[in-house]
């Protein structure tokens, strides 16, 4: 089993492939990874993270980030806690969260 690289249990099972590249899943909170061995270096990762734009004002990025976020309103425990991992200088995803009444950690590597 593979450490669970969000809760840190011993209980990553493999649970899928996808182009080659294998997930876990964590049996203990249900966290799902990608393997580290498919990960990108830090410099390819910037590239990839300079391509696109997070902005606020943009309908398209809205109606993106409302397809993730009404359907973990629907399955999350009110007052539920999250990460948005990711978010960016404009951190909307973690704001609607809040403003449905969860609480919300942001963190972005860049």
């Amino acid at each position: 089993m593979k450490t669970c690289c969000l809760c840190e249990a011993s209980a990553g099972i493999p649970f899928q492939q996808i182009d080659g590249r294998h997930c876990w899943r964590c049996q203990h909170c249900q966290a799902t990874w990608l393997d580290s061995q498919h990960h990108l270096c830090a410099q390819a990762e910037l590239a990839e993270y300079q391509l696109h734009e997070n902005n606020l004002h943009d309908s398209g990025y809205l109606d993106f980030l409302t397809r993730i976020s009404e359907p973990l309103q629907n399955r999350l425990q009110p007052g539920a806690e999250g990460l948005d991992f990711g978010c960016g200088p404009g951190p909307l995803l973690a704001q609607m969260l809040e403003e449905a009444g969860f609480r919300m950690h942001k963190y972005d590597p860049y």
